[in-house]
C-alpha cells in the first residue's frame, strides 16, 4: 500500500511538472517584444487609416499615357491640364476650383507629375517589404501601400497614377508595445 501511494504521488508531481514546462514552452513559442510583420501592418495600417495624402504622382509611362489618350494636354512649358475627356476618369478626386484641373509639369521634390486631390487618402499596407534593426534597439520597416481611393474614383485611374507608395517607419518598443515614432 506505500508503494502504491509513493508511486501515486510521484507519478502526480511529474504530471504537474510536465504541465508547467508545456505551459512555458507555449510562453516562450511568442517572444516578448518581437516585431514580426504582422504586428507591423496592424500598427501601420491604424496609422495610416487617417487621411494624409493630398497629392498622388502619376507614373512616368502614365503621364505619357494620359497625353496619348488626351486626358492631359500641355498648356505652357510648365504645366499641364486635364481635358473634358479627362474628367471623367480624374474629376473625382479634384478640388472644385477653377484651377483644379491644372497639373505642374513636374513636383520639384520628386520630378513626378502630380495630382492635387480635393480631399486626402488614406492608406493600407499591402505588404511589409523588410524589418531591420536600426539604433537604440529601434526598428525600420520598409512597406508597400496601396491608395484608399473613394468608392467613386474609375478603376481606370490605375493606369495613370501610382496606386500607392513604398515607405519606412521607425518604431520603438514602450512598455505597453510598439510604436511608430518617424514615418
Amino acid at each position: 500500500m506505500k508503494t502504491s501511494i509513493i508511486i501515486t504521488i510521484i507519478s502526480a508531481a511529474l504530471f504537474f511538472t510536465g504541465c508547467n514546462k508545456a505551459q512555458q514552452q507555449t510562453h516562450q513559442e511568442e517572444p516578448k517584444g518581437e516585431l514580426t510583420r504582422e504586428l507591423a501592418a496592424k500598427l501601420l495600417n491604424t496609422f495610416l487609416a487617417q487621411p494624409s495624402i493630398s497629392t498622388i504622382e502619376f507614373s512616368d509611362s502614365g503621364f505619357q499615357k494620359a497625353e496619348q489618350d488626351m486626358l492631359i494636354t500641355n498648356i505652357s512649358p510648365f504645366w499641364s491640364k486635364i481635358t473634358d475627356k479627362g474628367m471623367p476618369v480624374f474629376g473625382s478626386l479634384l478640388p472644385e476650383d477653377d484651377s483644379a484641373s491644372a497639373i505642374p509639369s513636374r513636383n520639384f521634390d520628386s520630378g513626378s507629375h502630380v495630382l492635387r486631390l480635393k480631399s486626402k487618402l488614406a492608406e493600407k499596407v499591402t505588404s511589409i517589404d523588410g524589418i531591420a534593426d536600426a539604433e537604440n534597439g529601434r526598428k525600420l520597416v520598409e512597406f508597400t501601400t496601396d491608395y484608399l481611393f473613394p468608392a467613386n474614383t474609375p478603376s481606370e485611374i490605375t493606369q495613370y497614377v501610382y496606386s500607392g507608395r513604398k515607405a519606412k517607419a521607425v518604431f520603438v518598443l514602450y512598455d505597453d508595445g510598439w510604436r511608430i515614432i518617424e514615418k
